[in-house]
């Protein structure tokens, strides 16, 4: 019981909390229907659209999940002008967060992945959107917004998809605030060594992430046991200024390595739905 009522006092900590949350916004997309037949052209089922869910994506589901718990929510990021950038404003404002630092900019299409599921199955993924044409200006503004806002943000929280927020010159920012004004900084990178010279409190890399960055030789495709987890954690805390690592490795749990080094292995309960979307966004939050 006293866990129990530990982990309830520290979600109800979050009310009020001024979350402020970097990184590649994305807006999620689920296209479902019914598969009514084979399609005469080719061996595909035709699909009757049923309904159309827009939800907010990568670091922006990171936003709506701390907004969830009712912390007070500002996210920076790059979205364009355009109908996938107009939904995640919506879909902030059903959430409560002010989208007003949501830096929109001509040379960038929102990214955007759509799902279609045809009864129940998971058929095609398309992605579309980039931020790679991104104004100098835009990136000026984002800088500024960042050097505002850290400072009065009681949390931090990056999350890094590698498509263009998270530049080096963020990055180096980051790093110079958190050294003026220390606060609770959590980082979610999919390249997490990036940031080996950034103060951050946890960093969250799922078990590729922090194996590609702990040992870059390793083949892709070859299986970690948790014996190798741990020596990964470890390899990490060497390479990174943080004080917790916390690996994320699906139906197996999380390592945990503390800041004087101890590791531990904290189990989950696997769930029959596998690879459900922003679960790591999630587990950030």
């Amino acid at each position: 019981m006293r866990h129990l009522s530990s982990a309830t006092e520290t979600v109800q900590g979050f009310t009020g909390l001024r979350a402020l949350v970097i990184g590649d916004a994305m807006l999620d997309t689920w296209q479902e229907g019914e598969a009514i037949r084979l399609c005469k052209e080719a061996p595909v089922p035709v699909v009757r659209a049923v309904s159309t869910t827009h939800c907010p994506g990568g670091a922006a589901n990171t936003a709506v999940n701390l907004a969830a718990l009712g912390a007070e929510v500002t996210h920076v990021a790059f979205i364009g002008g355009d109908q996938s950038g107009q939904h995640l404003r919506e879909a902030f404002h059903a959430a409560g967060i002010d989208d007003c630092h949501l830096i929109a900019d001509a040379g960038v299409t929102t990214l955007h992945k759509m799902r279609v599921i045809a009864s129940g199955q998971y058929v095609v993924r398309f992605d579309e959107g980039s931020t790679d044409s991104v104004s100098t200006s835009s990136r000026l503004q984002m800088l500024e917004s960042i050097a505002t806002l850290y400072p009065k943000s009681d949390l931090v929280v990056v999350s890094d998809y590698c498509h263009g927020a998270l530049s080096d010159d963020v990055i180096t920012l980051l790093g110079q605030l958190q050294e003026s004004h220390p606060t609770v900084l959590v980082i979610d990178s999919k390249s997490i060594g990036r940031f080996a010279n950034c103060p951050a409190t946890m960093v969250t890399p799922n078990l590729q992430e922090a194996r590609r960055a702990a040992d870059p030789d390793m083949a892709p495709d070859q299986p970690v046991d948790l014996t190798q987890a741990y020596e990964i954690g470890q390899k990490l805390r060497g390479m990174l200024r943080t004080s917790t690592i916390a690996v994320t490795m699906a139906e197996q749990g999380v390592l945990l390595t503390a800041p004087d080094g101890e590791q531990s292995h904290v189990p989950c309960h696997p769930v029959s739905r596998a690879s459900d979307v922003g679960a790591g966004d999630t587990f950030t939050a």
